[in-house]
């Protein structure tokens, strides 16, 4: 229902109604504003910074930009593999990386600028506040938003922070403006969670904001944390010629993922010399000098040497990826500025104490959900973050939440899906979230994966059988020359069972998981799946391959029929 077909509550001054207001301009965010706009929905985001959230300026996006720059480089390393004879060892010139990181961020930002302002949505900047329902109020009321000028909340603690947004409407100026809107989605995002350690601060200690805008590599970089991020950087700079170690405190790398996998990731780290410790709890951090830090690898970013010499030996690492690091420049905008001294880290892991070294620790152990400001306005809370249904409605009437603020599945993927259902229930359509949400890690090999793990399908005692194709079957990755990993498909046994999750590490893993998310979406069977025709040589021929060996009548794997587990 539009807000002028309901009650205002009595608070002046009231300076616009809007049908939908949207706090925080992220990808959750920006959909849902999208989606009212096609809808008709007089729509207004409110938001402090850049449209596009962290994914679009300090995660998803910045992070790939410096991956493809680092696959280049570890492409032309690889040259004479193929025939190609380069002259000279590829040398990098990081303030060009850094440079094309910017342009990639800035293209994009500049994209959604327009898209939204293209679709008539007010873009507010400033800091948001959902207002606490008025004594007496019924459930019919209105919600009203409270913007204040961007830094300056309209209460302390009580202001919201608008996720990250641009401006590219009225400006919150002056006194606090109050809006009155139909239906209010929350869209705040999430915030880096902190590890209480001694010693974890100051300069050096970074966070993944940080480690995007260094002004080089770090000498040797210790990365507390090995889920998405804390992976995903440690390919980044093992590229750039930096010496890398991850502690995961958890048992194994990307600790949500399928255990075979995360047991094979951390074997391909190691041969690039990551050194990985799993079940390793961080007990202190010790700065050892003040002297100026060393960079990474010979000048400009030569290759990666054989390892870092870390007393406690390799092993595999932990989840969302963390790390504090010395000794690089932290960066303060894009140029960054020069980070000194030295760390010992010490960790207990199996009961004894271990140490390591590093010039630059990355904290990289998860993100928490930004309620910062909703306590005593209506809305619950769940799993740390807003408590929301299937339609992403709270517990407050009129009143959305989505992405990150959730506390469920923390992917800007997923966050788009449910401003998109969030938009259509407050507009009277009738969606609801029954998605199958795929995940991928952009680490070197690639992981990802869609559905149940084994080790959940085994918890919950399902029937399941398994088949394990690997890509040295495929004959567009022995093209490629990346015939390292696998694609693991479990599913319900017979013609007719219905896949229950596939994980893959190896080539592409990120683009092919999406046939096998089609596939569980619609409810597709296996067998359906393997007589779909694959283009050759095309690496989604491992799509069809994987499902012709659970049925067991593979065509270039052998055929080893899955046993029942």
């Amino acid at each position: 229902m539009a807000a002028d077909q309901r009650e205002a509550p009595s608070c002046e001054p009231v300076a616009q109604r809007y049908d939908i207001i949207v706090i925080g301009g992220g990808p959750g965010g920006y959909a849902a504003a999208i989606r009212a706009a096609e809808l008709g929905a007089r729509v207004a985001v409110v938001e402090r910074a850049t449209l596009g959230g962290t994914c679009l300026n300090a995660g998803c996006i910045p992070t790939k930009a410096l991956l493809r720059s680092a696959e280049v480089l570890e492409t032309v390393r690889q040259a004479e593999r193929f025939g190609i004879v380069v002259p000279e060892p590829p040398g990098v010139a990081w303030e060009k990386v850094q440079a094309r990181r910017a342009e990639v961020v800035k293209t994009l930002v500049e994209g959604l600028t327009r898209l939204v302002r293209g679709h008539g949505i007010e873009v507010i900047r400033g800091e948001a506040r959902l207002l606490p329902p008025p004594p007496g109020s019924t459930a019919g009321e209105a919600p009203v938003v409270e913007v204040s000028p961007a830094g300056t909340p309209a209460a302390p603690g009580t202001a919201v922070p608008v996720a990250q947004g641009a401006a590219a409407g009225p400006q919150a100026g002056g006194r606090p403006l109050r809006l009155v809107a139909g239906d209010v989605v929350l869209a705040m995002g999430s915030l880096p969670a902190r590890l209480p350690v001694t010693g974890l601060e100051g300069p050096g200690v970074i966070g993944s904001d940080e480690a995007l805008v260094l002004d080089r590599p770090p000498g040797r970089l210790a990365i507390i944390g090995g889920g998405v991020i804390g992976v995903e950087f440690a390919s980044i700079y093992r590229s750039f010629g930096s010496e890398v170690v991850i502690l995961e405190m958890l048992p194994s790398l990307l600790p949500v993922a399928d255990a075979e996998i995360s047991r094979r990731l951390a074997l391909a780290f190691k041969r690039r010399g990551i050194e990985v410790y799993t079940g390793a709890r961080l007990t202190e951090v010790i700065r050892m000098d003040e002297g100026p830090a060393g960079g990474a690898g010979n000048g400009a970013g030569g290759r990666p040497g054989g390892g870092a010499g870390s007393t406690a030996g390799g092993r595999e690492g932990n989840m969302a990826g963390g790390g504090t690091g010395s000794g690089v420049a932290a960066g303060d905008g894009d140029g960054g500025r020069r980070a000194a001294g030295r760390f010992l880290l010490r960790f207990e892991r199996g009961g004894k104490e271990e140490q390591t070294t590093a010039d630059t620790i990355l904290v990289a152990v998860g993100r928490r959900p930004n309620v910062t400001g909703l306590e005593g306005t209506g809305v619950e809370f769940d799993r740390g973050g807003v408590k929301v249904d299937p339609q992403q409605r709270t517990s407050r009437p009129h009143v959305y939440a989505v992405g990150d603020l959730t506390g469920g599945t923390m992917l800007a993927h997923a966050a788009f899906m449910q401003g998109i259902i969030a938009a259509e229930a407050a507009l009277g359509r009738a969606a609801h979230w029954h998605h199958v949400v795929p995940a991928a890690v952009f680490s070197s090999p690639e992981v990802a994966w869609v559905g149940a793990t084994e080790e959940e399908l085994r918890a919950e005692g399902r029937e399941y059988r398994v088949a394990k194709l690997p890509f040295a079957a495929v004959g567009k990755a022995q093209v490629l020359g990346e015939t390292d990993g696998m694609v693991k498909l479990l599913a319900e046994p017979g013609t007719g069972g219905r896949i229950l999750g596939v994980h893959l590490l190896g080539p592409a893993a990120t683009e092919l998981v999406h046939e096998f998310t089609l596939a569980m979406q619609q409810g597709l069977t296996v067998e359906q799946l393997a007589g779909t025709i694959h283009a050759h040589p095309t690496l989604s021929e491992a799509v069809a391959e994987a499902a012709h060996l659970f049925l067991g009548t593979p065509v270039h794997a052998a055929p080893v029929r899955p046993a029942p587990v």
